[in-house]
């Protein structure tokens, strides 16, 4: 018997431009930072709802991870995969899946999202135009985050 190999398909979202409304910004007063969480958590949840709806499919809140001091806000897929949100400025996406199909059917979602979301501005053109499926060699990984946010720093 030949064993089918799983895949691992993904769509990364990187805001560089931070045009997001839902991120956080760290390096403030922690009264403003608690303000600034308490409005990105709506924010959040008013996206996850209306790509639940676009995607045509239940998104289902599971925690919420401090790793590293990262802040992870983590979600299923009623069908299988699964979504993070890395909340942190710059605001990272991340939503995993074992089926192409699923995660073109996600990217079209997310897209047209933010399409709504954001205007037609070039920047977020720009932005929404570099939503795609990531492989491996593509995969948005803590080290190139930390190098982007560095860069934004100088």
């Amino acid at each position: 018997m030949v064993k089918k190999e799983l895949k691992h398909y993904f769509v990364p979202v990187l805001d560089v431009s931070e045009k997001v409304p839902f991120s956080i910004n760290i390096n403030c007063s922690v009264k403003k930072r608690m303000e600034n969480q308490d409005y990105a958590k709506k924010e959040l949840n008013n996206f996850i709802s209306k790509l639940s709806k676009e995607f045509k499919e239940k998104i289902v809140y599971i925690g919420m991870d401090v790793i590293g001091e990262k802040y992870y806000e983590r979600y299923l897929f009623e069908k299988g995969g699964f979504l993070e949100v890395m909340m942190e400025k710059p605001l990272a996406i991340n939503a995993h899946f074992s089926h192409e199909a699923r995660a073109k059917k996600f990217e079209k979602s997310i897209k047209k999202i933010f399409n709504n979301m954001l205007g037609s501005d070039p920047v977020s053109k720009m932005f929404i135009e570099n939503i795609g499926i990531g492989t491996d060699e593509t995969n948005l990984k803590v080290s190139t985050w930390d190098k982007l946010k560095n860069i934004r720093k100088n």
